[in-house]
């Protein structure tokens, strides 16, 4: 998981965080969302995704 902040173009404040999803290979490599997203769909895994990125999250 990462992190992002939402910056206002107003005024440059911290709006909230986004969370972005990241997914490694057993080699070490990052793959895109594009990469394990449509696997993600095909699966029927977005409830498990979801509530795995929101517990990861929430423990940060």
């Amino acid at each position: 998981m990462q992190g992002m902040p939402v910056m206002s173009l107003w005024d440059g404040r911290v709006l909230g965080i986004e969370v972005l999803a990241r997914c490694h290979t057993p080699e070490g490599r990052v793959l895109l969302p594009a990469g394990f997203l449509p696997r993600v769909d095909e699966a029927g895994l977005w409830a498990d995704l979801d509530h795995a990125v929101l517990v990861q999250a929430l423990q940060a």
